[in-house]
């Protein structure tokens, strides 16, 4: 959000954050700019959490760099990174920013995989080119203590149903 507001025309970035990202409310209402306190949130997030088993990430890591968790555009933007034992210290990495269905993710949490995505696309309501949004629309968050997977599914036209794992 931050580089597209710096890399946007007004316009275009208000077309970004209303119709793309649908958080319009986060602007102004005269500048249509990032409401301060929304910037210095943004701002003051760090790329990643270390943690004693885990690295928590959005996109992930390009372990092909000599400096993976200084590469600010991959760890924001990378799909399909391969994991490397040495430098990730033999840690899991959770990470997300890349769609994957859901029977995926179950498989790679059952299986104690050394990446875990958690992105199912829960954005994804209807019918999409790329995607079988049936195998989408759950938000999922991860438990690191009990390798548990709790989900929601997209409420949009639905009834609100949580489902834990």
């Amino acid at each position: 959000v931050l580089k597209a507001e710096q890399d946007y025309d007004r316009r275009s970035f208000y077309y970004f954050m209303s119709r793309i990202n649908k958080s319009d409310d986060l602007l102004t209402a005269k500048s249509k700019k990032l409401k301060k306190k929304y910037r210095s949130f943004m701002e003051n997030l760090p790329l990643y959490y270390e943690l004693d088993d885990f690295f928590i990430v959005h996109a992930g890591f390009d372990f092909s760099k000599k400096k993976p968790f200084k590469d600010e555009a991959s760890i924001l933007n990378i799909r399909g990174f391969k994991y490397d034992p040495i430098k990730a210290k033999g840690k899991t990495i959770i990470y997300g920013h890349d769609p994957t269905y859901f029977d995926k993710i179950e498989k790679r949490i059952k299986k104690r995989k050394k990446k875990i995505p958690l992105d199912n696309g829960c954005v994804y309501n209807k019918a999409h080119k790329y995607y079988d949004f049936h195998r989408l629309r759950r938000l999922c968050c991860f438990n690191l203590d009990t390798y548990g997977l709790v989900y929601q599914e997209n409420i949009e036209n639905e009834n609100h149903i949580v489902i834990t794992r």
